[in-house]
């Protein structure tokens, strides 16, 4: 399986963090970011994600909803195990579940630090071989298993430029 992790872009304050929005600056990270994401995938014969699992927060579900847009619309999805507060073992658990219902292709995750990083370092078995996902940052990873050390890093993108790092 494909797996792509997310991380919001930049998002303003509001009176509860659950309620903050995304910035112009965080919406055009998102745009951008997945636009370099969707020319990586076509280039490399991938599949597009065909589903999009999202904290339900403010500021993932417009990072989802401009994800969602600029892929011809894909299904997406609230996942509470993508919500601040929650673990790897959450989000492994919803993978696993995923997996065993038949979810193949490519899937792709939108959700919070320091979870997101904290996933990419789990499932790549290696605490710290990449830097940690900035606002608009993503990860493409090639996953056997949602376990530790189960994935393989395809292409890590940071903005503004959105450069490929591996």
């Amino acid at each position: 399986m494909h797996l792509t992790i997310f991380r919001h872009g930049q998002a303003g304050p509001a009176a509860r963090d659950s309620l903050r929005e995304l910035t112009s600056t965080g919406r055009d990270e998102v745009s951008r970011g997945v636009l370099a994401m969707r020319e990586y995938c076509r280039s490399a014969d991938m599949d597009l994600p065909g589903l999009v699992l999202f904290s339900d927060w403010r500021r993932t579900t417009q990072t989802a909803d401009i994800i969602t847009e600029a892929l011809s619309q894909p299904r997406q999805e609230p996942c509470s195990a993508l919500v601040p507060g929650r673990g790897v073992d959450d989000v492994c658990a919803a993978l696993d579940q995923l997996m065993e219902a038949g979810q193949e292709g490519h899937l792709l995750l939108v959700s919070h630090q320091p979870l997101v990083s904290m996933l990419v370092d789990y499932l790549l078995g290696d605490p710290g071989r990449v830097p940690p996902l900035s606002p608009g940052g993503l990860a493409m990873l090639e996953l056997e298993a949602p376990g530790p050390g189960c994935a393989t890093l395809t292409r890590y993108m940071l903005p503004p430029h959105y450069e490929a790092h591996l």
